[in-house]
């Protein structure tokens, strides 16, 4: 056989083919020509590819937080160059499948990544700063703030704090954390979620639980759930073919994923024995704990909802001894961000105008009537002036042309990228000029005028 007459004739068959190593040993320019694209675990990779170095021009390591050099390098030997994407501030690898499961909170260690050593000896470095998967800023400004430095760009929600999206916390009050799992806290969850999925049918769910024994627990829950109940059933099936499935898993097994909605069950909570909440909290207690955490809360795109047996007052940070602490340090900070809404100190503190230029425009739509607030957003992206509703829901953004704007560096970056994000996340944009604003007032104030009535009268009945 030619290469070709190989595919042909495999393709053609229904059964016996032959093994994938020998197929791709013999045909593997072909199959290239026809499929220059190739995707793989790193043990696929080794198992089916000849060790014949320069097979590809590029390789795409996605993930790389979680791959070991080990695993990586067999890939790495087959092609001419590599792009490593990851996040250094995500899980590393772990032992966690090769652990016993029932002693998982002390048998999970780390390791170094891939990204680890790329990141120490490579010089070639770009960190992509805009996130792009929540859709409301409250779901990712806390990892912004404590995990990322603020580097991240988040763009505002047009849905203000007027709807579901956001934060949503759950305190079970008898929640008992006893050989692993909290039954009282998992009961709850499951009571709940008939009601989040039926106010949520057109939205994808996932549930995570901390360890791996209370995701068990709750998925004979859901599945007796499901046997009862045959609207949770119908859901299921609905998204079963999609990408975005309905899932229960744990914690070291979520990342990479993303749901619409994510509910979470944070396990801990009083215990028996100790007579109040204890201060082992697992891998979250080890160097890189905050990681995990990291992952668990940045899976959301539109709400989260935090279902815990324990208040922050009662986490308990060993403030000597860090950097252990930082993970219960992080855990006790998200469960009072959560606890209020996903609100931090000095939350929207940017409320005056940057320049004359806001300051006037603002003046103008306050003697119109509207209520006007400026510098709306997060650390890395505000709008310039923002209109409300009686509801609290954001009408209309209105960018000027000042520092905001001409701190991008590239004009396709002011012009055309960050309002398409924003539109994407609902926005009603208006630009009002420097130049017409102030040598044809008149003109620019009645079509901003008409742009905001025309944002009013679009918006949907409630």
């Amino acid at each position: 056989y030619t290469e070709l007459s190989l595919v042909k004739h495999e393709a053609s068959k229904k059964q016996a083919h032959i093994p994938i190593r020998m197929y791709l040993s013999r045909a593997l320019d072909t199959v290239m020509a026809l499929k220059p694209c190739f995707m793989m675990s790193p043990q696929t990779v080794s198992q089916y590819l000849p060790c014949k170095g320069g097979l590809f021009d590029m390789l795409i390591i996605d993930e790389a937080s979680q791959m070991l050099p080990s695993d990586a390098i067999a890939a790495m030997a087959r092609s001419k160059q590599v792009v490593i994407v990851g996040d250094k501030q995500q899980l590393p690898p772990t032992n966690f499948f090769s652990a016993n499961l029932s002693d998982l909170d002390e048998d999970v260690e780390d390791g170094e990544s891939i990204l680890d050593i790329a990141d120490s000896r490579l010089s070639h470095k770009r960190m992509l700063s805009w996130h792009y998967r929540a859709r409301h800023e409250s779901l990712i400004n806390f990892s912004n703030r404590n995990f990322y430095d603020n580097k991240l760009v988040v763009f505002p929600s047009s849905e203000g704090r007027s709807s579901n999206y956001g934060i949503k916390f759950i305190h079970v009050e008898n929640g008992i954390y006893e050989n692993g799992i909290n039954e009282e806290e998992a009961n709850m969850l499951i009571s709940y979620l008939p009601d989040i999925i039926k106010t949520h049918k057109d939205k994808s769910i996932g549930i995570v639980a901390i360890n791996q024994k209370q995701a068990e627990l709750l998925r004979e829950k859901f599945d007796k759930l499901m046997s009862e109940n045959s609207e949770i059933a119908a859901y299921v099936s609905s998204w079963q073919d999609k990408l975005e499935e309905f899932f229960i898993k744990n914690l070291e097994n979520v990342q990479g994923d993303e749901r619409d909605v994510i509910i979470i069950s944070f396990v801990y909570g009083q215990s028996l024995e100790r007579n109040g909440v204890s201060g082992n909290f697992g891998p979250i207690n080890k160097q890189n704990g905050y990681r995990r955490l990291n992952v668990l809360f940045s899976r959301a795109k539109e709400e989260i909802h935090v279902f815990t047996s324990m208040s922050y007052e009662q986490v308990k940070v060993n403030a000597e001894n860090l950097p252990s602490s930082n993970g219960p340090s992080a855990l006790k900070n998200y469960l009072y961000y959560a606890a209020n809404g996903g609100m931090e100190e000095n939350e929207n503190s940017h409320e005056t105008p940057v320049n004359d230029f806001e300051a006037s425009v603002g003046n103008f739509l306050k003697r119109k009537g509207f209520n006007v607030r400026y510098q709306v957003g997060s650390i890395g992206y505000y709008i310039d002036i923002v209109i409300d509703s009686n509801t609290g829901k954001h009408i209309i953004g209105i960018e000027c042309d000042g520092a905001q704007y001409h701190s991008s560096k590239s004009a396709r970056d002011r012009d055309k990228l960050r309002q398409d994000q924003l539109e994407n996340l609902g926005w009603k944009i208006y630009r009002v000029w420097s130049t017409d604003w102030f040598h044809n007032r008149n003109l620019a104030e009645q079509r901003l005028l008409n742009a905001v009535n025309e944002a009013f009268q679009n918006q949907p009945i409630q």
